[in-house]
């Protein structure tokens, strides 16, 4: 990603059903961020367990270019508007 999209924003939509609920989407969801962190690339989580003031501040960080990449299950996305989002990974 870094190589590829160098300053342009991304998603990566964790949409795996590891578990019976939803905590497995969310799991991974950690999973690929902390990855993502290790490597250099500016990430955060958003699902929906997260509190709704932290997912607003991970969103508001996101669309000001302080993230790279927002590593979400199903909660994030709809009416997105950032001209400068490269890539979308379902993962």
């Amino acid at each position: 990603m870094k190589q590829l999209y160098p300053g342009k924003a991304g998603i990566v939509y964790c949409l795996s059903r590891t578990f019976a609920t939803n905590f497995g989407s969310r799991n991974e969801c950690e999973s690929v961020c902390a990855l993502l962190t290790k490597a250099g690339i500016l990430a955060e989580v958003y699902h929906a367990g997260l509190p709704d003031n932290k997912r607003v501040q991970v969103q508001h960080r996101w669309l000001r270019n302080n993230i790279s990449v927002i590593c979400a299950t199903i909660a994030f996305g709809m009416g997105i508007d950032k001209p400068d989002v490269r890539f979308v990974i379902h993962y």
